[in-house]
């Protein structure tokens, strides 16, 4: 409006290297591990009569939490 900063357009080419890094270090942080602890409940499940149930409550259980977790930092 003023002049002072050069506007730019939204999107990915306008993003600087510490938000970069913050997304790949998010990934690498919560992501890895998330998928390998996928794994391993989805092997365990094949070997281990579980119930749809407990699945259905662990899935929910995790996505409230770290919603919550969320909602609590933010």
């Amino acid at each position: 409006m003023v002049g002072l900063v050069e506007e730019t357009g939204p999107g990915a080419t306008h993003t600087d290297a510490t938000a970069w890094f913050n997304l790949v270090m998010t990934v690498l942080i919560w992501g890895v591990p998330g998928a390998l602890l996928a794994r391993i409940a989805v092997r365990y499940r094949s070997r281990v009569d579980v119930s749809s149930r407990w699945v259905f409550l662990g899935i929910t259980g995790g996505v409230a939490f770290f919603l919550g977790h969320g909602l609590l930092i933010g």
